[in-house]
């Protein structure tokens, strides 16, 4: 397979067309869908476990955390699926779950790819469940009879807040035909696929909408009809993202240099020109969502402007000093 689903989104210089995050929707879905037909809970889905190839196609991977399953749910361990895609009554501790689980994991992935980024990016599990709770509300004992429970044997406390689902997912986002389109950030999201990703967004996992009822949604029955990227176009996504790999990497080795040229002269290193080159080329790194395996985010146009503006800063304090240039000269 040439990608997974987060080499896409990250690589893509604009939001998705509404057409295809329909696409990529109807492929997941339907791959769930005939795995809940089995009775198998993937319990990991995330978009590093969904892998698209050249043609566009779609495939789910990684069934290492898969179990049978029934109904109602059983108990299994929390120990399962990553962070950014956990359900609540998962983080709450519930313990007793069933294939709902994949449903909230496919909501997060839904908002993921119209806005490019992760949905709800908790740096913890009671992170996690308040960032939820301010995007889709905080549930109530009508709407979750168990919630009082599960939240009182934790010990935890959470504000009410209200939806913000359709203030994040607006229903005129990005939209190529416009003249403000580049401003905006996320894709364009009908009415009825607010409602789809709202019913797949239920903290309450027995009224939470199944794949296969998904599947049947008036979402995928609107306009636009589901469109896939293009071959050529996901021919450009690779290019891109090796081009990506390639800039960071020399970013990385540049700022590995600079460090070593400023322990070993330390007038160097307090030369408000040379730190103010330094700050170029770490600046950069905060700037976008593509990562490297070590974690470093990448954004090719911040990047390229950070690190042009931070070499040729650095290299002047080098000069000006009459010491060795720690940095390549422009072009190579």
């Amino acid at each position: 397979m040439d990608h997974d689903l987060k080499d896409l989104i990250t690589t893509m210089k604009t939001p998705f067309l509404e057409a295809q995050v329909k696409h990529f929707m109807q492929q997941m879905l339907s791959a769930v869908a005939a795995l809940h037909e089995t009775w198998l809970v993937h319990r990991d889905l995330k978009t590093t476990n969904l892998l698209v190839n050249a043609q566009g196609r779609l495939k789910v991977c990684d069934f290492g955390m898969a179990r049978h399953c029934g109904s109602p749910g059983r108990p299994y361990t929390d120990e399962v699926i990553s962070r950014w895609y956990r359900p609540p009554e998962i983080l709450l501790g519930g313990g007793t779950y069933s294939t709902g689980v994949d449903i909230w994991s496919l909501g997060c992935i839904f908002g993921e790819l119209l806005q490019r980024g992760v949905c709800i990016p908790g740096n913890s599990e009671v992170d996690q469940i308040d960032k939820a709770f301010a995007l889709v509300g905080t549930p109530a004992e009508e709407s979750w009879p168990e919630y009082e429970a599960l939240v009182k044997k934790k010990n935890y406390s959470f504000a009410v807040k209200p939806s913000t689902l359709r203030k994040k997912f607006p229903r005129q986002g990005y939209e190529p035909a416009y003249v403000h389109g580049e401003q905006c950030s996320t894709t364009s999201l009908s009415p009825e696929g607010a409602d789809m990703l709202e019913q797949m967004l239920l903290c309450n996992p027995e009224k939470r909408i199944t794949a296969a009822d998904c599947l049947e949604h008036p979402y995928f029955e609107c306009e636009p009809a589901p469109l896939p990227l293009t071959p050529d176009h996901l021919a450009q996504l690779k290019r891109d993202r090796g081009q990506a790999l390639l800039e960071a990497k020399r970013v990385s080795e540049a700022k590995a240099q600079a460090e070593k040229m400023a322990r070993e002269n330390p007038l160097l290193a307090r030369s408000m020109p040379f730190q103010g080159g330094m700050q170029g080329i770490q600046g950069m790194q905060g700037m976008g969502g593509m990562q490297l395996p070590n974690g470093m985010p990448i954004n090719m146009t911040m990047a390229q402007q950070g690190m042009s503006a931070g070499m040729a800063a650095a290299r002047a304090a080098v000069a000006n000093l009459g010491l060795r240039p720690p940095f390549p000269p422009p072009g190579r």
